[in-house]
C-alpha cells in the first residue's frame, strides 16, 4: 500500500464515524414519542426544539 491509499482509508474511516456520530446523536425518547433525547448531554427537548432541562432548573436538587 501506498501512503495515498492509507490517506484515502483513514479519511474515510473518519468521516464515517462522524457521519455515524452525528445521526445517531437524537433519539426519541422510550416512554414518550414527542420527547427527544440528546445522547451527548443527555438534555431532553420537545416537539418543538424546546429544551426542557433548562426550563426545570431544580431537577437535581434532592429532598433531603
Amino acid at each position: 500500500m501506498n501512503n495515498s491509499s492509507t490517506l484515502i482509508i483513514t479519511a474515510s474511516i473518519i468521516i464515517s464515524a462522524l457521519i455515524v456520530s452525528f445521526s445517531n446523536r437524537y433519539q426519541p425518547s422510550p416512554i414518550n414519542e414527542s420527547f427527544v433525547i440528546d445522547s451527548w448531554t443527555g438534555d431532553i427537548y420537545d416537539i418543538q426544539g424546546t429544551n426542557l432541562e433548562q426550563s426545570m432548573p431544580n431537577k437535581n436538587n434532592k429532598v433531603q
